[in-house]
């Protein structure tokens, strides 16, 4: 080798195996951010072939400069043309809620109480009510939901919840051996 191969740290090839390296950590990972990194690896790769004799340092600031340039491209791109889904609320799952109605378990006492959704409670927000009141989700922050009152429960009859819950109480007091 003569000495002016051996004074060049990278070569072509190391480029191609670091895009084929960034290529598979694309398929591996979520999200589309590794594939123009790999993209700027194989047009560095490229450029170090036609111009072999280039050091390592500038191959590093080629290398940064096009993957600066892919990715804002890239960004630019997908803010342009965002990905359509069938199901666009999938993993928003409090704003699946909005608009639907439910019964509260705890009052919403000082603006805030609890609604059931299906084998959880959520916290709310709104105006006061009592337990068995019918609240409309308008709006949520988070994994708070903001509520209106579609119909308010009388303070003196129990939910349907507290009935069972108190039958079921009875049940499990009662004496086995008790035949009435």
């Amino acid at each position: 080798m003569d000495e002016t191969t051996k004074a060049v740290g990278l070569v072509f090839w190391h480029w191609f195996v670091l895009a084929a390296a960034l290529g598979t950590l694309e398929i591996l990972t979520p999200g589309v951010f590794f594939l123009w990194l790999g993209v700027a690896a194989l047009c560095t790769g490229v450029i170090v072939s036609v111009l072999p004799f280039m050091a390592s340092s500038s191959q590093l600031i080629i290398y940064a400069v096009i993957s600066v340039i892919m990715v804002l491209v890239a960004w630019k791109f997908m803010k342009r043309n965002p990905i359509k889904s069938e199901q666009p609320l999938l993993n928003l799952r409090s704003a699946q809620y909005v608009g639907k109605t439910f019964t509260i378990v705890d009052a919403i006492k000082d603006g805030s109480g609890r609604i059931k959704l299906g084998d959880s409670t959520w916290k709310v927000e709104g105006p006061d009510a009592p337990v068995g009141s019918v609240v409309k989700v308008v709006a949520f922050h988070g994994a708070v939901l903001t509520v209106e009152v579609v119909s308010k429960a009388d303070d003196t009859t129990p939910s349907v919840e507290q009935t069972e819950a108190e039958e079921s109480l009875q049940k499990s007091l009662k004496d086995p051996l008790d035949q009435k």
